[in-house]
């Protein structure tokens, strides 16, 4: 048995089952809309684009705020969380605490004897002046990237939990693709 929906102005305004050829049992201006096995839709769920929207209901509407607050807080996180960079053959610690720390040296009109910065991997790299002002507008860039991948994310996490309701929606977790 085939379970149908009937359309009108863009939503299912009534719900069929039948073994026989829906356009044989109406008037060939209804509207009927196969309704997929896995879909559990209902009258007042939104078709739009060839797709069955559930209706957003108070809790998803709420849900939906909590998640939206998950995600803003996981971008506020990521933001903050260090990361490992790549310039001039090594591996570097990167972001908010050590771009204050490499901004502070570089306003310095010039090195102790000895400087060295140490890389990610603790070995200590001698440095002059040019080469430290080098690594900070590499780890610039490197935020920038970083920063940007984290926006690109939660832009695309929104999207996707805008799409969601009920159960899907509760459970969405903010959080880079595995």
């Amino acid at each position: 048995m085939k379970r149908y929906a009937r359309i009108a102005s863009c939503a299912v305004v009534e719900i069929f089952e039948t073994d026989r050829l829906i356009a044989e049992l109406f008037h060939p201006d209804l509207i009927w809309v196969e309704i997929p096995n896995a879909v559990d839709v209902e009258c007042g769920w939104a078709y739009v684009n060839e797709n069955f929207i559930a209706p957003i209901t108070e809790a998803n509407e709420q849900i939906l705020a909590r998640k939206i607050a998950e995600i803003n807080a996981w971008r506020d996180q990521q933001e903050q969380t260090g990361f490992v960079f790549g310039h001039a053959e090594h591996t570097w610690d990167g972001g908010v605490a050590v771009a204050t720390r490499l901004q502070n040296s570089v306003k310095m009109p010039g090195l102790l004897a000895g400087f060295y910065w140490t890389d990610a991997g603790n070995s200590d790299v001698p440095m002059t002046l040019e080469q430290l002002q080098q690594l900070n507008a590499a780890h610039d860039q490197a935020i920038f990237n970083q920063g940007f991948r984290i926006h690109d994310r939660q832009r695309t996490m929104k999207a996707e939990v805008e799409k969601l309701s009920g159960e899907a929606l509760a459970g969405y977790v903010a959080g880079w693709p595995a």
